[in-house]
């Protein structure tokens, strides 16, 4: 498949995502320059009921604390705006940079899960147990029309 319609479906997944749970992917963008670096957000997981925070970036970003920023806005968004009451996040076992982030935004190794034919570590956090700093996050909706 051309990478135009990988996107333009990604796309399509994202948008429907968001109409159906109320949540979903936001675009990473550079601060300075605008440029997109990743993604980021919440997932609903349909195989388990319950919703993930994801993160994604362009490899030239990581280990500069983005993931994390980004992490922690996501279950900022998810508590504050949404009202959840446990958000999870998954990751490869290897991946430490991944896990680290999750252990820095507060969430706990809970057990080791097999999910869409991988092996993955899985952490969660409460409501009542993230902790609301000062940071700050900008989220720009964009209306279309058709």
């Amino acid at each position: 498949m051309p990478p135009h319609q990988r996107a333009e479906r990604a796309l399509q997944f994202v948008q429907e995502h968001w109409a159906r749970h109320g949540n979903g992917l936001w675009a990473v963008t550079e601060r300075i320059t605008g440029q997109f670096i990743g993604q980021g957000g919440l997932n609903y997981l349909d195989e388990t009921g319950e919703v993930e925070v994801d993160y994604a970036l362009a490899r030239a970003y990581w280990g500069r604390g983005i993931a994390t920023e980004v992490a922690r806005a996501s279950l900022r968004f998810g508590f504050e705006h949404l009202g959840l009451e446990r958000i999870i996040g998954l990751a490869v076992p290897e991946n430490i940079a991944s896990r680290r982030v999750l252990e820095r935004i507060g969430m706990v190794f809970v057990k080791e899960t097999h999910l869409f034919g991988l092996d993955l570590v899985n952490y969660t956090i409460e409501r009542d147990q993230f902790l609301i700093d000062s940071s700050r996050y900008l989220i720009i909706l964009h209306e279309t029309t058709e």
